[in-house]
């Protein structure tokens, strides 16, 4: 029986209620089955890919997909495989939170427990199949071994390389404690040979996919998009986010409002001020490249690391009245309350126009995604059943091309052999090199290309005298490379001149074909 007077045990009680918390909002995000299809299929025999007859990298976060083949070999139900694994990194996520800097039992929950059971974007992304979980893990055990071990160099360098490799865009938030670390240790040059994962990683993926970097990445910043545009959408994920989860906004900023002004100004190098400055910088990256359509998934990584500056500033401190603690923790959970109370189902007219395309996708997906859905539907089997009959049964030659743009439960649904163009382009890797029809009218994650003549005939056909004559010459440079044989000479020949850019001149020969065509013609394409 727990006792008031032992703070220990009511802190365990209360990580073990928080855990339970996040268990109950466990779901599985859509665009999880993207990586999940590329899983299934190479248990399945068929390779690292999307569709099974051409080699595509349409995952971000490598460590993450190669973490869950085993889990689908072992267990075959990746909707709760990867709902376990994801709350076993969030319960070793947040020890080493509690370990990295400790305080003072009722600072612990108040500081840092209670803000992690009442951050809605915490609760939401934690455990929803993306790889947030695992690079929360991998940082925080990075900043760990910061603050209690600097001088094991090499073990630091290999987990930073490990979180580079669960998603690449983490080299902003590692780049200032890198820094730090060098100049702590002076650590000479060999120790980077520690970040042998991440090389290793882009030696495969330019012999097996032709390319370094994922697909994704040319299908979403390949649009022919302003980059102002990109930091007006960015701008205003930002500001959904206060719309989005009020309480996680509100916290972060008196968090990093507190750094300002508590850190003294001889302490810029110091391990809080690097943290602070590395959320502010992550920040910034987050708005350059227009945020997400998801609210608040970009947001979980800084949520978190306020937490861990929280820690930072608070350690040794005095509060200077001890009931302090009690009045804040009622504020936090009426703020909480408040936010629940007053929230209101969107309406998909009212995601797109009045949120600019951000979406509460958790909400959406309530009734098909989540473990425990509040309308008492099963998980995976309302929503998307009609489309799913659509495509079974379609894996015959002579029906073996869906064109569809949902390739989330849809294609992992779908069957193996089944050749889905998507017209977001995350998959494809031609439509992913060609901009958008109208760079002014878009939903930011939602780039739909304009499908060019002849492509859904050559992808099911393999002829491509239908296609415009500088596309036909880039797209089958492109079939080469994701169809050949890996160790094929022609193939690696292929490769090398593609990288180097020998193609362009055939992609912006068809470019300017399309720039003298007409808006309606394009869209029609």
């Amino acid at each position: 029986m727990l006792r008031a007077n032992n703070p220990h045990r009511l802190l365990q009680a209360a990580f073990a209620l928080t855990m339970a918390f996040f268990l109950y909002n466990a779901w599985v995000a859509d665009d999880a089955f993207i990586t999940f299809r590329v899983v299934k299929n190479a248990v399945l025999g068929f390779g690292l890919r999307w569709n099974v007859g051409e080699r595509v990298q349409v995952y971000t976060h490598p460590l993450w997909m190669l973490a869950h083949i085993p889990l689908y070999w072992l267990f075959g139900n990746i909707f709760l495989a990867t709902i376990a694994f994801s709350l076993l990194l969030t319960v070793y996520a947040i020890t080493m939170l509690l370990r990295c800097i400790p305080l003072p039992p009722m600072q612990t929950f108040v500081f840092l427990l209670l803000p992690c059971a009442l951050s809605k974007t915490l609760h939401e992304y934690m455990v929803s199949g993306m790889e947030s979980p695992m690079l929360i893990a991998l940082l925080i055990t990075f900043w760990h071994g910061l603050y209690h071990h600097p001088e094991k160099t090499r073990r630091l360098l290999f987990i930073a390389g490990l979180a580079l490799l669960t998603r690449l865009d983490t080299a902003v938030l590692l780049a200032l404690p890198l820094l730090w670390l060098w100049r702590k240790t002076r650590f000479p040059l060999r120790h980077l040979l520690a970040f042998w994962p991440l090389p290793l990683w882009f030696a495969f993926c330019q012999l097996y996919y032709g390319f370094i970097l994922p697909n994704t990445l040319y299908a979403k910043l390949g649009t022919g998009i302003a980059f102002t545009d990109y930091l007006k959408q960015g701008a205003y994920y930002l500001y959904d986010f206060l719309h989005y989860d009020p309480f996680s906004c509100l916290f972060g900023l008196a968090v990093l409002l507190a750094a300002a002004l508590s850190l003294p100004r001889r302490a810029w190098d110091s391990l809080a001020a690097v943290n602070a400055l590395s959320i502010l910088l992550y920040l910034t990256y987050i708005m350059a490249i227009g945020g997400d359509f998801m609210a608040g998934r970009f947001m979980v990584v800084p949520f978190f690391f306020c937490l861990l500056l929280l820690a930072q500033i608070g350690q040794g401190a005095s509060l200077p009245n001890p009931r302090l603690l009690p009045a804040l923790a009622g504020l936090m959970i009426a703020l909480a309350l408040a936010q629940t109370a007053l929230h209101t189902p969107r309406s998909i007219r009212q995601i797109i126009f009045v949120r600019h395309g951000i979406a509460d996708e958790r909400e959406f997906y309530d009734r098909t995604n989540t473990l425990f859905p509040l309308h008492g539907v099963w998980p995976l089997r309302t929503r998307v059943a009609h489309l799913r009959r659509d495509l079974q049964g379609r894996d015959k030659p002579e029906h073996n091309v869906a064109l569809n743009g949902y390739t989330g439960i849809i294609g992992y649904d779908a069957p193996p052999r089944l050749t889905i163009i998507d017209w977001n382009a995350l998959s494809d890797p031609l439509l992913a090199r060609i901009p958008i029809p109208d760079p002014k009218t878009w939903r930011i994650g939602h780039f739909e290309r304009a499908i060019p003549p002849g492509y859904i005939f050559a992808r099911q056909f393999g002829f491509t005298a239908g296609m415009p004559q500088g596309l036909r010459q880039y797209y089958e440079a492109l079939r080469i490379i994701t169809t050949a044989p890996v160790w094929d000479m022609a193939r690696l020949k292929t490769t090398l001149d593609f990288n180097l850019g020998l193609y362009d001149s055939d992609r912006q020969l068809y470019l300017d074909q399309m720039a003298r065509t007409s808006h309606d013609q394009r869209t029609t394409w």
